[in-house]
């Protein structure tokens, strides 16, 4: 019986779509289903995350601009807060050092998903030999992925105004004018040098870290809008720890070889049920592709459904 075939875009709810090779294919879905999540220096787009945190640094200069000791009176009503103000700006400038310290270290890990199963852009990007478009159930991936820790799954902004990193910022603003109250008081009979040894200065030393982190994961979230008919969506995986040198955890860490370089990946496997489905792509033998993954299917114990895409691309030599 011949496989439906796909004529039109191929957009679900609850699906999401991972393109690639027949290579590719088979390292994630033999023996134990495993995804690879890519080191985000050595992507396709070569603004990976500067884009974002680009975009957050230009709202953090306005939101530090509308904090200043001047404006801050009107802003809270609270006379007194102009002079605890004061240190805002070196709460500004210890996220702005850590922004770019994580843009150089880049210690995240990525793989991208599109919502649309049958797009031609990712099948000339992914899959220009011939590939696949592997359907898994979004909730139960996002479930899976959630409960082994520091991993989280957002849809792609293109969006330069997003009120989501916008909503991220406003917590820095907020945490600014708590820390420079605190420096304010702590001040009060203590020399500068004495900071350092207080635990409550100590904790926000460390708050702003896990600030400028979580600002870093949604700026991976935003790529410029010349990517929009990519309708992406990315799981990514921090090994960024807030300790006192912004350290890096690197356990679990593998390379492939790529060219000339070695690419670092981390490992993150799923259950078999989270594959729902998988598209044949445009490919000059879509019959053999199609009866090669029924045995596949058969042999590893899966119970997604088989489908072919009906565009007309062929890959030229």
């Amino acid at each position: 019986m011949p496989p439906p075939t796909l004529k039109d875009s191929r957009v679900r709810k609850g699906t999401v779509y991972h393109y690639t090779s027949s290579a590719g294919m088979l390292g994630i879905l033999e023996e134990t289903p495993t995804l690879r999540l890519t080191n985000v220096k050595f992507l396709n787009d070569s603004e990976e995350l500067v884009y974002g945190i680009n975009l957050a640094k230009s709202v953090l200069k306005e939101v530090h601009k509308e904090l200043a000791p001047a404006k801050v009176q009107g802003l809270l009503h609270q006379p007194t807060v102009v002079e605890d103000s004061r240190y805002v700006g070196d709460a500004f400038e210890l996220v702005d050092v850590w922004l770019d310290a994580l843009t150089q270290l880049a210690p995240f890990y990525t793989a991208s998903f599109c919502q649309d199963g049958n797009n031609l852009r990712q099948w000339m990007s992914y899959c220009s030999g011939g590939g696949y478009a592997i359907g898994f159930d979004r909730a139960l991936l996002k479930k899976v992925m959630i409960n082994k820790g520091t991993t989280f799954f957002k849809d792609v902004d293109y969006n330069e105004k997003s009120l989501i990193l916008k909503n991220r910022l406003e917590k820095i603003r907020q945490a600014s004018l708590s820390y420079s109250k605190l420096i304010t008081s702590l001040l009060s009979g203590k020399q500068i040098e004495d900071l350092a040894k207080d635990k409550s200065y100590k904790r926000y030393f460390k708050h702003f870290q896990v600030l400028a982190i979580s600002v870093s994961k949604q700026a991976l979230c935003h790529k410029n809008k010349c990517f929009y008919d990519e309708t992406e969506s990315r799981l990514i995986f921090s090994s960024a720890k807030p300790v006192d040198n912004l350290g890096m955890f690197e356990e679990g860490v593998k390379f492939y070889p790529k060219g000339s370089l070695l690419i670092p990946f981390v490992e993150a496997s799923f259950p078999k049920e989270a594959i729902t489905e998988i598209i044949i792509g445009p490919m000059p033998n879509q019959k053999l592709a199609h009866h090669s993954m029924v045995l596949l299917k058969r042999r590893y114990g899966y119970s997604f459904d088989i489908l072919t895409s009906d565009m007309s691309l062929r890959p030229l030599p």
